[in-house]
């Protein structure tokens, strides 16, 4: 394997928010009695040469290792200093990343598939299927779902299964247009489609849909969802590890689901909605509308989103947006985050800090949020 150094920004923020809550197996602290958070921005470049790019597309912790994956290839760090370990998949646009049961990393590659390095391994090897876009591991196996153009792909036990979705509403045909998925904490698997989402449970499916509209000519067509959903187009979904609920990053802002299980209960739901534009027709024409959000988030296109406890954070195209008791928090290149585009973020949960490794289209982020003992 070849070691590669190269440049990349690294800021390193902790954070002035505090959650209640800290996720995984580690010990957790009394909510009511969370200690102090320290606050400081530091950045700077780690090594001199230079790196093809710094658009970094996905991020994932395993092995010990921090895995970034690039337009160029993916790349192994040590998660505290930063010093460059290997380079994989030379040349290769890496578009997300997982880790199984048994350690296997798994990678999605844009143009050639899902890709795996087993831990006695020192290459990748392909799985010959599928080119997926987002993917996700289930808990305690190495059982791959690919979000694909054609359905779900399942990669288990060295076999490739297409799981495809039954057709249902007024856009069937995009059904298995699937752009993104996750499994909630009780095992059912949500799909986000490029119109709408679906919900997996027990063999059984049920189509769930946002407010959209249609545009014919010089006509404007308003058609109510069957849910609170804010978009139809789905960019990512992912699930709180604390609480269960469910956030998915849409075209129309970020839908929170507070509990999968109530999702055709209203009050279990909540958008975050940046300004945007609504079409109406005005004395025969089509007129775009300006709309207020009801929140800071710069658009209603959010990239990505994560939440662990009650704080929340959101990745969009003008940086990234934490929100905690209904306050925001913005970083971006103006307060020395590496970049304004959040492609991945993901989150180590520690006994005594919480942090987050962000990847973005200028390198990449580590925000740390630490907690004073009591």
């Amino acid at each position: 394997m070849q070691r590669r150094l190269f440049a990349i920004t690294i800021a390193q923020i902790l954070s002035v928010f505090m959650c209640g809550c800290i996720g995984g197996s580690q010990t957790k602290k009394n909510p009511a009695d969370p200690g102090k958070v320290a606050s400081k921005i530091e950045s700077k470049e780690l090594f001199e040469g230079g790196f093809a790019t710094n658009n970094l597309l996905s991020v994932l912790l395993a092995r010990n290792e921090l895995w970034v994956g690039t337009e160029r290839g993916l790349f192994t760090f040590h998660p505290k200093t930063l010093k460059p370990y290997d380079s994989y998949l030379k040349g290769e646009k890496v578009v997300d990343l997982a880790v199984g049961a048994s350690g296997t990393i798994y990678a999605a590659l844009e143009e050639k598939g899902l890709y795996y390095l087993p831990p006695s391994e020192l290459k990748f090897y392909a799985t010959q299927g599928g080119k997926p876009r987002k993917i996700t591991v289930v808990d305690g196996s190495d059982d791959v779902y690919c979000a694909t153009a054609n359905g779900v792909g399942l990669w288990s036990n060295s076999m490739w299964q297409r799981i495809e979705i039954p057709p249902m509403g007024e856009f069937a045909s995009r059904a298995n247009d699937v752009t993104s998925l996750a499994f909630d904490k009780k095992g059912t698997l949500w799909i986000g489609t490029n119109f709408g989402l679906y919900r997996k449970k027990a063999g059984s499916y049920e189509f769930l849909y946002g407010n959209y509209q249609i545009i014919q000519g010089n006509s404007v067509v308003n058609h109510a969802g069957n849910s609170p959903l804010g978009g139809n187009l789905f960019f990512d979904i992912n699930v709180n590890p604390i609480t269960g609920g469910l956030l998915f990053s849409t075209n129309g802002g970020l839908s929170l689901l507070a509990n999968p299980d109530s999702h055709k209960s209203p009050s279990e739901w909540v958008t975050l909605t940046g300004d945007h534009t609504q079409t109406r027709m005005d004395l025969g024409k089509l007129v775009e509308y300006p709309m207020k959000g009801n929140s800071p988030l710069p658009s209603n296109f959010i990239k990505t989103a994560y939440g662990f406890g009650d704080l929340v954070l959101i990745g969009t195209d003008s940086g990234l947006f934490l929100m905690k008791d209904g306050k925001f928090e913005k970083y971006g290149l103006e307060n020395q985050l590496a970049g304004d585009t959040i492609h991945d973020l993901y989150h180590q949960s520690n006994i005594d800090s919480d942090v987050i490794y962000i990847a973005t289209n200028g390198g990449l982020s580590i925000l740390k949020r630490t907690r004073d003992a009591q």
